[in-house]
Parts: C-alpha cells; structure tokens; sequence
C-alpha cells in the first residue's frame, strides 16, 4: 500500500522510527562538538577558577567582529552571542563550571531516553515480525500439510516445486515461531496487545525527546 502512495500505520510508525532516530544521531554529534568546544576552553585556562562564559563568550564576539567583512556580520554575531547568553541565563549556566553540571545531566536523561527508545523499537520490531510469521504460517499451513501428505516422491517433487516459495516461507515461519513459542502456542493477541502498548509509549516518549533535542541544537559550540 505505500508503494501505492497509500499511508499506512506501519509505515507511518517507520517514518516516525527514522526521524527519530536521525535527531538521536545528531544529539551525539551535538554532544560531541560540545565536549571538544569544552576541552579547547580548558586548554587554554591559566587559572584555576571557573570562568565566567560571558565574559568567554564577550572574547569571542571582539575576535568575530575583528575578522568581519562588513557591519551586516557584525549585527549577526551580535544577535548570535546574545541568543546564545540568553539560553545560558534561562537554564542558569553562568560558569564554565555550570555548564559541565548541564551537560552531564544532559548526557544522562538523553542516554536514558536514547536507551529506551532503542529498546522498544527493537522489541516493536521482534514483535511486528511474529505476528507476521504467524499469519503466514496459519496461511500456508494446508499447503505444507498437503506437500507432507504425498507419498511418492515423484507427485511430491512436483507438488513441492510448484510451491516451492509457500514451503520454504512455511518452514521459516515455524522456525522463528518455534524459537519464540517453544510450546507451540501462539499468543498473537498479546503480541498484538504489546505492541500497540510499545508502540503508543514510543511515540509519547518521542514527543518528550523533542524539548531536549531542542535545547541541544540551541546550545551550539562553545568558542574556543
């Protein structure tokens, strides 16, 4: 149906799926240019007390402004250095200090939540994946039946080729049914029940996510 065009839930799951894992990837990228932006701060600190960002931030501000080609760049960094104070006033990051403490903090609720997500959409997919095999294997079970049922080799070779892709699809269907229900029983209802459980809790966690990738892509690169 979507390669017709037509939406579907699953597909629109996926999608969701994607998106979300592209705005967790750029969350490492975030954190990592934080973290370098950080350690080339240090590097240059001859004190041991924790400077003042703003005042790191004024720095760098002058050394754009030294460099700018017209007043037009110079009205840009403005505006960018005090969206930037803003931000670090809104969350009480006045030292270099307090922004270590945010960050760490960040790392922790981002990690957790990356973990989380990751695990349901592992285990949406495990689950996605039994219900359709047991689908196929209920489809397909009368074929495999009427294959198994013939006993001359000839009629079975030919009845076996002539289904050849709804036999070798029954019989991957058993395996990973088997290793999932080892005592034959089916439970496709609470599979189904658990997935749709998984799968409103990951689009609300998603939803969560968002303010925090929101205040990763507003915090930029400390300058050096």
């Amino acid at each position: 149906m979507e390669a017709r065009g037509i939406a579907t839930d699953k597909g629109s799951l996926n999608r969701l799926i994607r998106t979300t894992n592209q705005k967790l990837r750029e969350i490492a990228r975030r954190i990592t240019e934080l973290l370098q932006g950080i350690v080339e701060i240090k590097e240059r600190l001859n004190t041991p007390q924790s400077p003042v960002l703003a005042d790191l931030l004024t720095q760098r501000l002058e050394q754009r402004n030294a460099g700018a080609w017209s007043n037009k760049a110079k009205i840009g960094n403005l505006k960018e250095f005090s969206e930037l104070v803003l931000i670090l006033q809104e969350r009480g990051i006045v030292t270099l200090a307090d922004f270590d403490t945010y960050l760490q903090n960040f790392q922790r609720k981002s990690a957790a939540m990356t973990t989380a997500l990751n695990a349901k959409s592992a285990r949406m997919k495990e689950l996605e994946e039994l219900i359709r095999f047991a689908g196929e294997f209920k489809r397909l079970t009368p074929i495999y039946e009427e294959w198994n049922s013939i006993r001359f080799k000839k009629a079975r070779d030919k009845y076996k080729a002539e289904h050849e892709r709804e036999i070798n699809l029954f019989l991957l269907a058993k395996r990973k049914l088997d290793a999932a229900a080892p005592d034959h029983k089916l439970p496709v209802k609470a599979w189904q029940k658990e997935l749709d459980k998984l799968t409103a809790e990951y689009q609300t966690e998603s939803e969560q996510l968002k303010p925090i990738l929101q205040h990763q892509i507003q915090i930029r690169t400390l300058p050096a």
